[in-house]
């Protein structure tokens, strides 16, 4: 009898370890299978992919990839913004004052340089005796003496005295299109007037492809990152036998070694000074042009 229960012992253990056997097998079967389905289905998928019928999934779009459709029209709509603003500024700075001339104004600017420099007014921020600061004193006194250009009497506007900064008043002007970005000061030099605005960069620096995000950073409280760095009043200018100009006078806070006074300009360089900026003041190139008086829309 215990014979007997051994023995079915013995079977039972061996049954049951030729069905964990084929179980595993089974398994192991089933995952090959899985895993060379998986791979039959890559391989399918890059064959397709190499043929151009099947994009990868997830792989980006290729950066050269324009509508141009998109892009021409953005172009177009781009020149046509410019040429109108290109229109505005050109009236802005072709004599608005009307009736009264360029000699008048240059006559009358030259008076008041003349008042501003006997004050000996030193390079003072705090007291707007800066750049920006004799600009304003500029525009108020030349309302004051021709009272057909008054912003209270007239049909003129200029900023507002609270509107400090150079970078700040550019802007004010390009806002009112009322000024001319420069990319080649011998190109526009002929905007150049008695009672034209100047807006100079920073010295040494060259700058091209203009905008007025440029110049003035306005994105950016019109930090000290925009490339505008200087602000002065023609109050005569010079021209050649074809009546184009050749140099400018201008009224400006200098630096904090010489007072306020006036300054001059000419396209000819001296021969000591050949790396100069055409129209430039000293070293800081010619970035922009304004007219001092603008038109109220």
């Amino acid at each position: 009898m215990e014979k007997m229960i051994r023995s079915i012992i013995v079977l039972f253990l061996i049954a049951s370890t030729v069905s964990f056997v084929l179980c595993r097998c089974s398994l192991s079967t089933d995952r090959s299978d899985v895993v060379q389905s998986k791979t039959e289905k890559l391989e399918e998928d890059n064959k397709l992919t190499e043929k151009g019928s099947v994009k990868p999934l997830g792989k980006a779009v290729p950066k050269n990839r324009v509508d141009t459709v998109t892009q021409e029209t953005a172009k177009q709509e781009r020149k046509k913004e410019k040429k109108q603003r290109v229109v505005s500024v050109g009236k802005a700075l072709a004599n608005p004052q009307g009736a009264i001339s360029d000699k008048k104004i240059g006559t009358v600017l030259s008076k008041i340089a003349e008042n501003l420099e006997k004050k000996k007014l030193a390079y003072r921020a705090n007291l707007k005796q800066d750049c920006s600061g004799i600009f304003h004193q500029i525009k108020d006194s030349l309302q004051l003496r021709l009272p057909a250009l008054a912003a209270s009497k007239s049909n003129f506007k200029y900023p507002a005295s609270r509107i400090r900064s150079s970078r700040q008043i550019a802007d004010w002007y390009y806002k009112n299109n009322n000024l001319l970005l420069v990319e080649d000061a011998i190109a526009s030099r002929n905007a150049i007037r008695p009672g034209a605005v100047l807006f100079f960069g920073k010295s040494n620096q060259k700058f091209k492809n203009i905008t007025i995000d440029l110049l003035t950073d306005r994105d950016n409280n019109y930090s000290y990152k925009g490339a505008i760095n200087h602000v002065a009043v023609v109050t005569r200018v010079s021209k050649d036998a074809q009546g184009n100009v050749i140099g400018y006078t201008m009224m400006h806070g200098r630096n904090s070694k010489i007072p306020a006074a006036r300054s001059s300009s000419k396209v000819i360089q001296s021969k000591y000074t050949p790396d100069l900026p055409p129209f430039g003041n000293w070293r800081q190139q010619l970035l922009a042009i304004a007219n001092i008086v603008t038109p109220r829309s």
